[in-house]
């Protein structure tokens, strides 16, 4: 497969694909799995499964594929995703600078900066049930003044229409339409397939298989005034940080 063919699936797919080519030409929300299959396991309905659970919908948006040696899958921007390994291996990700990535850096700082202020004013014995155990220092003052300078660089960036590394090549992306893209694909099907959607069944099936690996003696224990507050606190969190509020308040910036 052609450099240009490859960079153009990767910079334009709108869902996951599979590259089976042996050699490429490559030149051109801290839950574990087996946690987060415990969660959504445990809010099944009898015969309905999961009903009345924020997370009905999903068996029909979940993607599966197995890779083999010499696979590459390409995972389209923000998609949430989850990698396992069936036997010893050894694999390795890239990301590819885009064009619009400043504007996604603006909104993960200004989001820090809502957490971190959020944060701040809680005991220290709360913090491990908010933060990521590697985050502890997230909450020093140094760390909040490094949050407001990076914002104010990357809205520097932004206004003078910089890129964040003049050595760095930031591609565009989405510029091809859907047929265009389509025929692209079909011309590489030999090397370039679409990962199938995961049928419902064996979705529900792959969530209770790996519900019976978490492991519930692992949780953090609250008492019942630190899960109401921890309600409180989770509230506080979603609401201003929903992504139209952070998306506001870099308007107003």
């Amino acid at each position: 497969m052609e450099a240009e063919k490859l960079r153009d699936i990767v910079l334009n797919a709108q869902q996951p694909y599979v590259i089976t080519k042996k050699k490429l030409p490559w030149n051109c929300f801290e839950l574990t799995l087996e946690e987060w299959c415990h969660l959504f396991d445990s809010s099944s309905k009898d015969l309905t499964p999961f009903a009345g659970s924020t997370l009905v919908g999903v068996e029909n948006q979940v993607y599966h594929t197995v890779l083999e040696p010499g696979m590459a899958l390409i995972v389209p921007p923000k998609w949430w995703h989850f990698v396992e390994n069936l036997e010893p291996s050894l694999n390795f990700n890239t990301w590819l600078s885009l064009e619009k990535d400043v504007d996604s850096h603006i909104s993960e700082c200004i989001t820090k900066i809502l957490v971190q202020d959020i944060c701040n004013g809680l005991p220290k014995d709360m913090h491990q049930f908010v933060l990521n155990p590697n985050e502890d220092e997230i909450l020093s003052q140094s760390s909040i003044d490094e949050s407001y300078e990076i914002l104010n660089y990357l809205l520097n960036l932004k206004r003078t229409n910089k890129q964040l590394c003049s050595d760095l090549k930031r591609y565009p992306s989405g510029y091809i339409s859907s047929d265009e893209f389509g025929k692209l694909v079909e011309a590489c099907e030999s090397e370039v397939k679409a990962v199938p959607l995961l049928d419902p069944c064996d979705f529900f099936h792959m969530m209770k298989k790996n519900s019976s690996r978490y492991d519930p003696a692992l949780d953090l224990q609250y008492t019942a005034s630190q899960t109401e507050r921890l309600d409180r606190i989770s509230n506080v969190i979603n609401i201003n940080c929903d992504p139209d509020t952070v998306a506001h308040i870099e308007k107003m910036l």
